[in-house]
């Protein structure tokens, strides 16, 4: 094998290390903060993405495929927040406690983001502005949960 050969060898055995190599390391405390820190994030963005629709949605400012994809979308990043959580190896009780402080609201923020789009779906404006009060309630919860772990 020539020099150029053996560069190229180096080359990709560096860049396989860097991908490899973390995904072979156990999780620690850290990596499960960070997982908090991040679902908090992305789902304290879909609900008050879903929050600022139903506003609209009761001020009569949007229309129903609109809506319908809004929903769709927060419910969706709500969602894969709470799977990302569930895909973190919890390797301490301190970890573990991370994680139970936050599932609950992430699993919330999806109900929540559902009921929401139901109500919308049902042109029920009572239970619209219910839902709305409630995301509004989530939404300072998650970033409370935020604050906390960043």
């Amino acid at each position: 094998m020539g020099k150029r050969g053996v560069v190229a060898s180096l080359v990709v055995a560096v860049a396989l290390a860097g991908f490899v190599v973390p995904g072979v390391l156990p999780a620690t405390e850290d990596d499960v903060r960070s997982a908090v820190a991040s679902g908090g994030r992305d789902a304290g963005s879909a609900v008050r993405t879903a929050r600022l629709t139903a506003t609209a949605l009761l001020d009569g400012r949007v229309l129903a495929p609109y809506r319908s994809a809004v929903f769709d979308d927060a419910r969706e990043r709500a969602a894969d927040a709470v799977d990302e959580l569930f895909a973190v190896e919890v390797p301490t009780d301190g970890a573990a406690r991370l994680r139970d402080r936050a599932m609950p609201l992430l699993t919330e923020a999806v109900v929540a983001i559902t009921d929401t789009a139901r109500a919308a779906e049902d042109d029920d404006r009572a239970a619209l502005t219910a839902n709305a009060s409630r995301l509004d309630r989530l939404a300072a919860g998650l970033r409370e949960l935020v604050g906390a772990v960043a």
